[in-house]
């Protein structure tokens, strides 16, 4: 996986553990689209 470039994230301390867990759900793939994947509405 190729990082996002020039991207970059800001959160408030409150919630940076949150954020934290989120972009590692993210590298591990759990966001990723299913390979039959359709994008246009039902």
């Amino acid at each position: 996986m190729s990082p996002v470039g020039g991207a970059k994230l800001r959160v408030r301390q409150a919630f940076v553990e949150e954020a934290l867990s989120i972009i590692d759900a993210y590298k591990r793939g759990e966001f990723a689209l299913d390979d039959d994947f359709d994008p246009t509405p039902p």
